[in-house]
């Protein structure tokens, strides 16, 4: 060992121990331990420290291990506040978690009816267009003649009689269901049209054709008036309207030509186009459209 200096007395120290910690040299008396019992820690000799050391250790562990001091009251009553708020929201979000799951579970219900609806609105439209059809063809031996004049104790059954003179088309009775005046949707006029029923539908049909090729006026039937007589197919109110709507249609796009044969509505743009027929109110935006059409679309 060289000589050094003793790190407590500082006299010259050439044998004794050595603070592993400080790597200070001290008497052994200095350093509070005998020259034997150093001699007996063999290999701990190497962690051999001086009081001043040790001392030091011991402080710096009591620091280190020393409890937290509290916290400020103000800042603990703000966290309380703070955990709360986060467990009342944790509350919150799963109540709102619930409602939409509840949510679209009633969103799915309402697809499902939408598309249940739509089914059965479609299912409605084809029984009302079949439950008009139906109504037409009751219809089917009806024929509808208006602009005859009424007169006190008339004979309905002579004035069809006349007119089937004229147009050179004899009716008896035994052809004849029946014949009766019906109420007119026509405010411009008091005259009641004349509603005729024959016993089949092929002599109807034959009648309004030879009507259709004379133009008669109650002068020629032996009666008051100039005006023209008109004789058609005995058409439902729904058609009646459908053929309001396209006369309109056909005069604000240009067709000539919009006629009714066998209780059915046809248009034609001209004499060189093909015609159509007008079954629906869907069918008008033919006209609107002003499109082509083929033949496949005449009357079957």
């Amino acid at each position: 060992m060289m000589t050094s200096t003793c790190g407590r007395c500082g006299e010259a120290v050439d044998d004794g121990v050595q603070c592993n910690s400080c790597q200070k040299y001290f008497h052994f008396a200095c350093g509070a331990i005998s020259e034997q019992g150093y001699r007996k820690l063999g290999d701990r000799k190497s962690q051999w420290k001086c009081n001043t050391c040790k001392a030091s250790t011991k402080s710096s562990a009591k620091t280190t291990n020393a409890p937290m001091s509290p916290l400020p009251q103000e800042l603990a009553t703000n966290i309380q506040t703070i955990m709360k708020d986060v467990n009342e929201l944790k509350v919150s979000l799963k109540r709102v978690s619930s409602q939409i799951i509840k949510l679209e579970d009633k969103v799915k219900t309402v697809d499902q009816l939408k598309g249940e609806v739509t089914l059965l609105k479609s299912r409605v439209e084809v029984l009302e267009e079949e439950s008009k059809a139906k109504d037409q063809w009751l219809r089917a031996n009806n024929v509808e003649i208006k602009g005859v004049p009424q007169i006190s104790n008339e004979n309905l059954f002579g004035v069809i009689k006349n007119i089937g003179t004229k147009i050179m088309y004899p009716v008896e009775k035994a052809n004849i269901n029946f014949v009766t005046r019906i109420p007119s949707k026509d405010k411009t006029s008091n005259t009641k049209a004349i509603l005729v029923s024959f016993i089949n539908k092929y002599a109807k049909e034959d009648f309004v054709a030879a009507a259709r090729q004379k133009r008669l006026s109650p002068a020629d039937i032996g009666l008051s008036g100039s005006h023209r007589i008109y004789i058609n197919d005995h058409l439902t109110s729904s058609n009646k309207q459908l053929l309001s709507k396209a006369k309109t249609l056909a005069r604000e796009n240009g067709f000539q030509f919009v006629w009714v044969k066998h209780a059915k509505i046809f248009v034609r743009k001209d004499s060189t186009s093909p015609f159509f027929t007008v079954a629906k109110e869907k069918d008008l935006l033919k006209i609107s459209a002003n499109s082509n059409f083929t033949e496949k679309d005449n009357l079957n």
